[in-house]
């Protein structure tokens, strides 16, 4: 014969109850302290990738802000009223951009403008300290290319790729 609840043990049903009741308490509190746990590493993983995006988005505000200053010095030495002397110092200005400076100065030295390929050349000389790779590259990629470089200041940017920074097909690969 079976026993009913109400035919029980009266001193185990509050044991089991009380067993019960503890199981459940010690469950919630430990599903309390993984979801602080998760949630705490969840929130420094969120505000580590939060700083990284901000100083992502300043970098990139920095550039166009540099890129903007760049571009008003290349507009300054296009001026047709500006001297050789100003210009040069302009262009010495413009080299101080580092490699977002080398295709706009050698633009500059490829094509038929007011003044002489040397200025333009000059600033490509400092770039090529630095960044010489780069340098090169372009200036020889436009070798193969006829029409890249004016007819006028072809010689000057020969001279400047080959007999000065000697350039060699192999940098324009690597």
């Amino acid at each position: 014969m079976q026993k009913s609840t109400s035919d029980a043990d009266p001193a185990a049903l509050p044991a089991s109850l009380t067993r019960t009741a503890t199981i459940n308490m010690v469950a919630s509190v430990l599903s309390a302290i993984l979801i602080g746990v998760f949630g705490y590493m969840l929130t420094g993983r969120l505000e580590l990738a939060l700083k990284e995006r901000q100083a992502s988005v300043q970098e990139r505000q920095a550039t166009v802000q540099a890129l903007e200053k760049m571009s008003g010095l290349l507009t300054e030495i296009n001026k047709e009223n500006i001297n050789e002397e100003e210009r040069d110092r302009t262009i010495l200005r413009v080299a101080m951009y580092g490699s977002d400076a080398i295709y706009p100065l050698f633009v500059m030295a490829v094509s038929q403008n007011a003044y002489s390929p040397s200025t333009a050349i000059r600033g490509l000389r400092l770039l090529a300290v630095q960044h010489r790779a780069q340098v090169c590259e372009l200036l020889l990629g436009a070798k193969e290319i006829p029409k890249t470089v004016n007819s006028i200041r072809k010689k000057a940017i020969d001279d400047f790729t080959v007999e000065e920074l000697k350039c060699a097909k192999q940098e324009q690969k690597g």
